[in-house]
């Protein structure tokens, strides 16, 4: 079976076995469902928590959601050519996360997508990042001290940019600007390290 029938076969026995998760009968406390990636191919998973569920000890970020999450990823290394000389390995990546409250109303969504990731024959690498977010608030939320965002739905976009040098050299230099919107209002970070 060739590259592409295997990633497309798993893509598709994953996604049945997610949605019969997702569909599962009430009562229901909690499932989860993963598929196992084949070679370059995707990682798909998905859980359902009833609010009846009781974690314990254990963390849980909401109660009574259906969540599902996808990940595909190709990692390519070149052999000829410049290309084959400067880059040894390729990074391109997509993912998506929702949650659904019980009911089946949206609440979070976030796709990322990684259009450009790379790791030189050197060990430096660059990564460009970008993320679109939906995020439906339910009540009125304070960020901070009279700071206050309004319940509602929230869509914005984020972008990442980033460069490690290699961390065999004697210094080495970690630099990342994420910016973009947040909710509301605008976010921009720079963050260097040596």
């Amino acid at each position: 079976m060739n590259d592409m029938k295997k990633f497309a076969s798993c893509v598709a026995g994953a996604l049945a076995v997610l949605l019969g998760t997702l569909l599962a009968a009430p009562g229901l406390r909690a499932a989860e469902v993963q598929a196992v990636r084949v070679d370059q191919g995707p990682k798909i998973d998905g859980l359902l928590t009833g609010e009846a569920l009781d974690p314990g000890l254990g963390y849980m970020m909401r109660r009574g959601v259906q969540t599902g999450y996808v990940r595909v990823a190709y990692q390519p290394r070149p052999s000829d050519g410049l290309l084959g000389r400067l880059v040894r390995q390729f990074f391109f990546s997509a993912s998506a996360d929702y949650y659904w409250g019980l009911a089946g109303n949206l609440e979070t969504s976030k796709l990322e997508l990684s259009p450009l990731s790379l790791r030189t024959e050197g060990g430096e690498q660059i990564e460009m990042d970008v993320e679109i977010h939906r995020d439906v608030l339910p009540f009125d939320f304070e960020v901070a001290e009279g700071v206050v965002l309004p319940a509602g739905p929230y869509d914005f976009t984020n972008f990442k940019i980033g460069f490690d040098s290699s961390k065999h050299r004697p210094v080495s230099l970690s630099a990342t600007y994420n910016f973009g919107q947040f909710y509301s209002g605008h976010y921009d970070d720079i963050s260097r390290q040596l």
